[in-house]
C-alpha cells in the first residue's frame, strides 16, 4: 500500500449504492485512483470502472471473487467505517484531491459519519467533495466556490463545531456578509443559487456545505 501519486485523484465509491452519481461516472479518467469501500465495488464493476482496491468487512455485499485488483479484508469489530478506512488508505497514499460518493441516505449515523471523514479529509491538508444523486456536499475553513447544479436545489450552509465566525456567501438569494454561525441556530438553512456560483468564505471555524435536490 505505497504512495499513488502518479495518480491526481482518488474517488471512492461508498456502499450507499442507489445514492451513487451517475456524474462521476462522467469525470472519471485514467488519472484517477479508485477505492472501493464495501458494497460499492458492485457498482463500479457494474460500470466496468475497475477498482485499484477494494476495501470492507464484506458484512452487506459477498467478497469479491475474479477481480483484478488488490482486496483488503477488514474485521467486522472495527473502529473505522469501511469509508473511513478508505479515506485513511487514500491519506496515506498523499492524495490531496478526493471525491466520494455513494456515501449519504440510508442511515442518517452513516451519514453523519461521512462527514467526519470530510472533515479528517480537509484537516490532512487536502480537498474533498461528495456527489451523490441528492446531495452534493462541501468543507471548507477557508474560501470555496460552489457551481450551481444543473437541477433545482436547496444550499445550506453549516457550522462544524461550535461556531464559525467572519462568514461571507456571495452569489446566493440570501448573502452573508462577515456573519457568525453557530450550532445551537441554523442560521444558513435553505437558501438558493442566484448566480452561477456561490463563493463562501470564512475566518475562522470550518463550514459544511449542503447542495440539496428539491
Amino acid at each position: 500500500m505505497g504512495k499513488a501519486l502518479a495518480y491526481e485523484r482518488v474517488i471512492i465509491f461508498g456502499g450507499q449504492i442507489s445514492e451513487i452519481s451517475t456524474e462521476v461516472l462522467n469525470i472519471i479518467t485514467k488519472n484517477d485512483f479508485i477505492i472501493c469501500a464495501d458494497k460499492g465495488y458492485e457498482f463500479a464493476l457494474k460500470n466496468k470502472i475497475t477498482p485499484n482496491i477494494i476495501v470492507g468487512d464484506f458484512d452487506s455485499a459477498p467478497y469479491p471473487d475474479n477481480v483484478n485488483c488488490e482486496i483488503v479484508k477488514l474485521p467486522t469489530v472495527k473502529d473505522d467505517t469501511d469509508l473511513n478506512y478508505a479515506v485513511k488508505l487514500a491519506k496515506d497514499k498523499g492524495f490531496k484531491s478526493f471525491v466520494l460518493t455513494g456515501v449519504t441516505g440510508g442511515r442518517l449515523d452513516q451519514t453523519y459519519a461521512t462527514i467526519f471523514s470530510m472533515n479528517y479529509i480537509l484537516k490532512s491538508g487536502a480537498k474533498v467533495t461528495v456527489i451523490d444523486n441528492n446531495v452534493k456536499l462541501y468543507i471548507t475553513n477557508d474560501n470555496l466556490t460552489i457551481p450551481m447544479p444543473m437541477y433545482d436545489c436547496h444550499l445550506s450552509v453549516f457550522p462544524i463545531g461550535e461556531m464559525a465566525e467572519g462568514v461571507d456567501i456571495n452569489g446566493a438569494k440570501y448573502t452573508l456578509n462577515n456573519a457568525t454561525l453557530t450550532n445551537d441556530f441554523p442560521l444558513g438553512v435553505s437558501n438558493e443559487f442566484s448566480d452561477n456560483a456561490v463563493t463562501v468564505n470564512v475566518k475562522s471555524g470550518t463550514l459544511l456545505i449542503m447542495v440539496v435536490k428539491k
